[in-house]
């Protein structure tokens, strides 16, 4: 990252990857770290299901 985390608060424009592999095996919490990815995960499927419908709507009227 070309801003080193920025200056405050402090990782603000760190990547949420990289935050889950710091807590896992950095910190040495891997259940905190397990947990945030299923989040992640869940977030990345809520905001994938709608680009998904319109994809598919598009392919169908073509």
């Amino acid at each position: 990252m070309l801003t080193q985390g920025g200056p405050s608060p402090s990782h603000a424009t760190g990547v949420m990857v990289h935050r889950i592999y710091q807590t896992a095996f950095g910190q040495q919490t891997f259940a905190l770290a397990s947990a945030v990815a299923v989040v992640f995960a869940v977030m990345l499927l809520i905001l994938r299901w709608p680009q998904l419908a319109i994809l598919r709507r598009q392919v169908r009227n073509a």
